[in-house]
């Protein structure tokens, strides 16, 4: 009956409809899972190529040591090769991973910028660490340590060519480089801005020991993570953060750090009782909203 043919029309094409619908999901399900694995694919690779990195370059800086002894010399070399070798590593291997694994040239996720830019970003830098610093000193009690002086002249080169250029290069070109790329090319620009910072943060906690210590250290390095992020964001390349990422190791790393007692040897270090670091929130507060204000204004 045409009644009848026309129900039958009407129900077959529900089903297919439903059918479709059903594909659709599982197929939106099938590829957000892919998108899961290879981000967790992106992010250990990242970071294989980024130890495996300065393992070479350790090793390379170790045979040049056993062949200049314990000298001046000996000691300026094994920095410097130290950190080439790391650095040409890591630009090899990341070149290389791109290239064949996520089909981007160098071109695209590590493009080049003017050098006013990277002036802009290192001062604007330097000005916001001299702010916290100020800051901290006044709201945090302690007592300042200088090294010796024939100890400062190595503390210094290690803090410009271990801290600043090696560290500050390599890292931006793996976490605000490789993974930025993939994750915005995946998720957008928000993802690639937050989830590279948790990595970031969460590699810093290995030498914490205490639990509110680590907590404080991951809230402060996330929050530096995030301020380079959205530089990476405004500029479209990595260069200004590897710029503002060395300059803040170079300064807070290798010349000026605050903590407790036996933590590190910068040149000069501001030494506060472990209680006082439940200061850090409010200093990670002002770190971020001072840096997204000049990221914004710097557009």
């Amino acid at each position: 009956m045409p009644g009848g043919e026309s129900c039958g029309v009407f129900y077959t094409g529900v089903e297919k409809a439903v059918g479709e619908h059903t594909e659709a999901v599982h197929n939106r399900k099938d590829c957000l899972f892919m998108k899961v694995l290879r981000s967790v694919r992106d992010i250990l690779a990242g970071l294989v190529i980024l130890y495996a990195s300065e393992i070479l370059g350790m090793m390379g800086a170790s045979l040049v040591r056993l062949l200049l002894r314990n000298t001046v010399a000996g000691t300026i070399v094994y920095l410097l090769c130290s950190t080439g070798v790391y650095l040409i590593a890591i630009y090899v291997l990341t070149g290389t991973y791109m290239k064949r694994v996520l089909g981007m040239p160098r071109r695209e996720w590590m493009p080049g910028c003017k050098a006013d830019t990277l002036v802009t970003w290192g001062v604007t830098t330097i000005c916001l660490q001299g702010v916290i610093l100020v800051l901290r000193v006044v709201l945090v009690p302690g007592n300042w340590r200088l090294l010796p002086q024939n100890e400062i002249p190595f503390a210094l080169l290690r803090a410009l060519i271990d801290f600043g250029i090696g560290a500050g290069i390599a890292e931006e070109m793996i976490f605000r480089g490789v993974l930025f790329k993939s994750f915005e090319e995946r998720y957008g620009r928000t993802a690639a801005v937050l989830i590279p910072g948790i990595v970031f943060a969460l590699l810093h906690i290995m030498n914490r020991q205490e639990p509110a210590e680590m907590l404080l250290t991951v809230l402060y390095i996330f929050a530096l993570a995030l301020l380079f992020g959205l530089i990476r964001s405004r500029t479209g390349s990595f260069w200004p953060c590897a710029a503002a990422h060395g300059i803040w190791n170079f300064i807070y790393t290798g010349c000026i750090t605050m903590g407790t007692a036996g933590e590190n040897s910068p040149i000069m270090y501001y030494e506060i009782a472990s209680g006082n670091y439940l200061i850090i929130p409010i200093i990670v507060l002002m770190l971020f909203c001072a840096g997204y204000v000049t990221v914004c204004r710097n557009r």
